[in-house]
């Protein structure tokens, strides 16, 4: 009986290893007809959109006969920017606007001239000084003249010269108050060491008005308002007026011989502006 009941028991042994058996084998062959998933897909409203590399694109200045320069908008849309243009027509956004930055000019300046008209903005500081040195080197004494002007300053400016000479011949030579260039302290009126044609058109013709009138754009600045550009700028001839724009602008205005004026449709056109600003 004992022996009997142990070959049951091996049977039954062998039976359930045999079934185990095929029901393992049933379960792996399903798996592997299963499709694989690969964990590592990420849908597809989840993946980052391609970046468009135009978006990134820095706008360019292509001025006429120039080498093409970027463009920052900031420095033209904005009352600190270097581009800034103000005119008879375009003032500033804040019309009493005053730079964050001036301080007194690192160079010489006008005998006579007070604390505020020989004060600039730093911005320009060491390419003023540059151009001064560079000047002194080929022999030629620059002085500042007459720098920043406040919006107080150019409104009593102009009222004085309206009494004297009448609004519409003062308009020709000085600025409204809010649409001078003295007011960005980014411009200057300079002079020769011996003082000789101080505002005045003979100016051109002083060793310090032939030497500006050359190489003021190595230094970032423009002659602003040109000689036959009268119809343009809205001012007349001024030999002695320079405008710091930075070395890239002031180079290419040089090349293409343009004013500021008349670069601004070719600044829209980059910025995408249109007749919109």
């Amino acid at each position: 009986m004992k022996i009997l009941l142990a070959k049951s028991q091996i049977y039954i042994l062998i039976f359930i290893i045999i079934s185990g058996a095929i029901i393992g084998g049933v379960a792996w062959h399903n798996r592997q007809q299963q499709p694989k998933t690969d964990t590592t897909t990420i849908p597809t409203s989840l993946q980052p959109a391609p970046e468009n590399p135009s978006s990134k694109q820095t706008p360019t200045l292509k001025l006429p006969g120039a080498q093409p320069i970027n463009i920052n908008a900031d420095n033209y849309n904005n009352d600190d920017g270097l581009w800034k243009i103000v005119n008879k027509q375009s003032s500033f956004s804040n019309i009493t606007y005053q730079p964050a930055d001036l301080q007194p000019v690192a160079v010489p300046t006008m005998p006579g001239r007070g604390r505020e008209e020989k004060s600039l903005r730093a911005v320009l500081m060491q390419d003023l000084i540059a151009m001064v040195d560079a000047a002194k080197k080929a022999g030629v004494s620059l002085r500042v003249g007459s720098g920043y002007r406040s919006y107080a300053t150019q409104q009593a400016l102009f009222a004085r010269y309206s009494q004297q000479y009448g609004e519409a011949a003062a308009s020709q030579f000085s600025s409204r108050a809010g649409h001078s260039e003295h007011q960005s302290g980014l411009a200057a009126d300079f002079i020769g060491a011996d003082g000789a044609c101080w505002v005045d058109e003979c100016f051109e013709r002083t060793a310090a008005g032939e030497w500006l009138a050359k190489h003021a754009h190595e230094y970032g600045f423009i002659l602003r308002y040109p000689k036959d550009k009268e119809g343009i700028t809205g001012f007349q001839y001024e030999p002695w007026h320079f405008r710091y724009v930075g070395i890239e602008l002031a180079t290419a205005l040089h090349q293409s011989g343009l004013t500021l004026e008349e670069a601004q449709d070719y600044i829209k056109k980059a910025l995408n502006l249109g007749d919109k600003s």
